[in-house]
């Protein structure tokens, strides 16, 4: 590169597509349970974890941290879609005393291929 010299186009990023789609669009606590609507767009099976954590910092004792809710893991064949079942544990659960509703991200994570998140809304009563 030279004086004056015009700076190199930036690489081009592909498009990456998950090979898993997140389909529910709001959570709710029931029985102890959040219940995660997700399907495999891949032409492969599916198989990986999903994921439940807050999306904002919360205040644990002294310090602010995203709060893990639960994890369960996945296995799906192409093209199908299921309901998958994430028990918060309840310790997790205590620490959202007093609140109706948290901002939380699913992430449907394969094990191999590119993994999806969401935004949603999980009301807790």
């Amino acid at each position: 590169l030279g004086v004056g010299a015009p700076a190199p186009a930036p690489a081009a990023r592909a498009a990456v597509t998950p090979d898993v789609a997140v389909l529910s669009r709001g959570l709710r606590v029931r029985g102890g349970a959040v219940r995660v609507a997700v399907r495999c767009v891949a032409t492969t099976p599916c198989a990986g974890l999903a994921t439940l954590r807050s999306d904002a910092k919360l205040r644990i004792g002294a310090r602010r941290a995203a709060l893990a809710l639960g994890t369960t893991p996945f296995s799906l064949a192409p093209g199908t879609a299921t309901t998958l079942v994430i028990r918060p544990a309840r310790r997790a659960l205590a620490r959202l005393a007093g609140r109706d509703a948290l901002a939380v991200r699913v992430s449907a994570a394969p094990a191999s291929g590119e993994p999806a998140s969401r935004l949603l809304v999980l009301r807790l009563h």
